[in-house]
């Protein structure tokens, strides 16, 4: 194998490997490859060195970000390693430092703003619903885009009055599946796209099924499928971001979102959070979820005001003491 062209061997890999990853995933593991080929293709495996990887990631630094170039050198790791060639590279190779993201929640206009911009174009229909399940149920893109018919009850359940969720499809981790009651706002969304699922079955002729996806996914020129899931909204969602002036908020931001909001009510329990985020909050995750906003901080300071004197100062105490501050900042 390792006297192979690179173009050829991703081939022969991507054929082996199909059979045992997700639809998704085989879909990412193409765009790597056919990005790596247009650098690789026809170098043979057994001359591909490090330096050929780090000229790659000075090149693709122009056009992509870092997880992106790890998640196609990881392609290309793979690959080798199938044909016993990675030890030597992996001696030198490290892979780019990814960059801190931290999580950002929405101030109450810009919400009202998201929202409302959302709701204007019916081709961001399944972004403006999607986003809605998002921030009132913690639910992230993955595990919505993952939800099957069977997993959608409307009407009380369970002491929930509008219905419920089971999230267990698309998870982070194994520790997310759980159960998220809706809300009148998350009932519409829900019921937009049972709506749209149902006209797409009757499309298609077919009977739905519990087993599903309600939001289902295609190739390229091909028809909806329900036994695949969609794959993003990520077309939409950039373009109603960029409308409502929000163009740094990402899709996983709205559950964040939706946490922080939870954690500054005192009135609700850190337990319910964490059962709704589907994790244990650290307290550095508890620091993390509570630093968007002020306010709640702003009325507990409020709280310690001390009583002073009603007589202001005079004019030539204020200003002196205006001018001995003024030079510290300068100092």
């Amino acid at each position: 194998m390792g006297s192979m062209r690179f173009c050829q061997a991703s081939a022969l890999w991507l054929e082996e490997h199909k059979g045992r990853i997700a639809a998704k995933t085989c879909i990412d593991y193409r765009y790597y490859i056919a990005t790596l080929v247009r650098f690789f293709g026809e170098l043979q495996l057994d001359q591909i060195h490090v330096g050929h990887i780090a000229a790659y990631t000075a090149e693709r630094s122009a056009t992509a970000g870092s997880s992106c170039i790890n998640h196609e050198i990881n392609t290309l790791k793979q690959i080798l390693e199938l044909a016993g060639l990675w030890s030597e590279i992996k001696k030198f190779y490290h892979p780019l430092r990814l960059p801190r993201t931290v999580g950002q929640a929405l101030e109450p206009a810009d919400e009202e703003r998201l929202f409302a911009v959302a709701s204007t174009s019916p081709r961001w229909k399944i972004a403006y619903w999607c986003s809605i399940l998002s921030a009132t149920t913690t639910a992230g893109p993955a595990e919505i885009s993952h939800l099957h018919l069977d997993d959608i009850e409307l009407g009380e359940r369970l002491g929930s009055p509008f219905g419920t969720l089971r999230i267990r499809d698309g998870l982070k981790n194994g520790h997310r599946e759980r159960i998220l009651p809706l809300n009148a706002s998350s009932q519409w969304a829900v019921g937009q796209i049972l709506k749209r699922y149902f006209k797409l079955c009757k499309k298609l002729r077919i009977e739905p099924d519990p087993g599903h996806y309600i939001l289902p996914g295609r190739e390229r020129h091909r028809p909806f499928d329900p036994v695949r899931p969609i794959g993003s909204w990520k077309k939409a969602w950039g373009a109603l971001r960029q409308a409502a002036d929000l163009p740094s908020l990402r899709m996983y931001d709205l559950r964040h979102h939706a946490i922080t909001k939870l954690m500054e009510d005192p009135q609700i329990s850190e337990q319910t959070v964490e059962e709704m985020a589907g994790h244990a909050l650290s307290s550095r995750m508890k620091k993390r979820y509570s630093h968007i906003r002020l306010a709640p901080k702003a009325d507990a300071v409020a709280k310690l005001e001390l009583p002073l004197p009603k007589k202001p100062p005079e004019p030539e105490r204020a200003e002196s003491d205006r001018k001995f501050i003024q030079s510290i900042k300068s100092s």
